[in-house]
């Protein structure tokens, strides 16, 4: 509950306001692999995730489940959808055991529309979204496949990343096979793309973990190189 204290959405508002405003809402907990939101289905509540992590992943045409990224407490889940009463465009899962406060939409519409700070912090998330969103967007139609794991390994270094003197050590299975499901392409383009990197001393391979010398290197070469 102490990291909603530090999220976006009730930036400007005093602890005591903060605490007031979530108590009402029921505490629902998650084990690891189930789900909050499921693809292609309507639902009718928002998750504020106070503990843990979740996947987002897409069912492909032939049954595989790729994970396309990962969130980590706080955030908000099922906001965007609640506004036009749309399916979700994928699974929300999971990835550890999680907590979130669970609310209906009319609780969320009624936080909005009885505090004008948090409504305001609430364009300015979904801002930041459309924004990252076409940036993404721009890398991936645009940026070399280099470019593109450079991206993703900067969102695997902030949730599994083990910060060490000389750089950060991802501590996660690095799947050559799950990169390129991921991203649309060979595997063999993918290992070739993590060599790139190696060579460019933008990464380290030790089997399938990562290690990153430099993050300001790589998320360099994950955006600059291609806005």
């Amino acid at each position: 509950m102490k990291k909603l204290l530090t999220f976006a959405l009730f930036s400007g508002l005093r602890h005591e306001n903060i605490e007031q405003l979530v108590s009402v809402f029921p505490v629902k907990k998650f084990n690891r692999g189930q789900t909050l939101l499921k693809q292609g289905e309507k639902s009718e509540k928002v998750f504020l995730l106070t503990e843990g992590r979740i996947g987002v992943q897409a069912d492909s045409k032939t049954g595989l489940k790729t994970t396309i990224i990962f969130h980590e407490a706080p955030y908000i889940v099922g906001h965007v959808e609640l506004w036009k009463d749309r399916p979700s465009l994928a699974n929300v899962v999971a990835i550890e055991k999680c907590e979130a406060l669970e609310m209906t939409k009319k609780d969320y519409l009624r936080m909005l529309q009885a505090n004008h700070q948090v409504s305001i912090n609430m364009v300015k998330i979904l801002s930041n979204l459309i924004y990252e969103t076409a940036r993404d967007h721009h890398v991936r139609m645009f940026g070399q496949v280099d470019h593109l794991i450079a991206n993703m390994l900067c969102s695997f270094a902030r949730l599994y990343g083990e910060e060490r003197g000389d750089g950060v050590r991802i501590r996660r299975d690095m799947s050559k096979s799950e990169l390129a499901l991921i991203l649309g392409v060979a595997r063999r383009t993918v290992i070739r793309a993590l060599q790139d990197l190696e060579a460019q001393g933008l990464i380290q391979m030790d089997g399938k973990e990562v290690f990153v010398p430099n993050m300001a290197a790589l998320q360099a070469k994950a955006f600059t190189a291609v806005l």
